[in-house]
């Protein structure tokens, strides 16, 4: 199970796992607006968020998903950046820079590349604490 080593992974990192939501499924069927909302009524503001996904897609509906819940600092990690042979018009890229066009507010400031394909950036907000 996915969960059980996710759960390894951060014991062993020292991570209080109450501090982390995972959310399971599909992301067009799990990233649903009762969700959004049950965060937004918590104040709930992303730290980091990890988006795994492969395809333009569902890279699409997560980063609006997670749009309301980004900060200054928030550190988002893309699993698959250079997939596709760093085709910018191709999967979590491209559904980047259309988010970003589409959020003009919001700047990714490259982080830190790891493995073979990732890449993570810090998000700055224009005239946002």
């Amino acid at each position: 199970m996915v969960t059980s080593q996710f759960d390894k992974t951060l014991k062993r990192a020292g991570v209080d796992r109450s501090k982390i939501d995972v959310v399971r499924g599909w992301f067009k069927d799990s990233l649903t607006n009762s969700l959004s909302k049950e965060y937004a009524s918590k104040k709930t503001k992303a730290s980091v968020v990890w988006v795994d996904c492969d395809l333009y897609e569902s890279s699409t509906q997560a980063l609006n998903f997670i749009r309301p819940f980004l900060q200054n600092g928030t550190v988002v990690i893309f699993d698959d950046w250079y997939c596709y042979h760093a085709n910018p018009e191709k999967g979590e890229m491209r559904a980047a820079a259309e988010f970003l066009k589409e959020n003009s507010t919001i700047k990714f400031i490259p982080y830190h590349k790891f493995g073979i394909v990732g890449n993570s950036f810090i998000v700055n907000i224009k005239n946002h604490e």
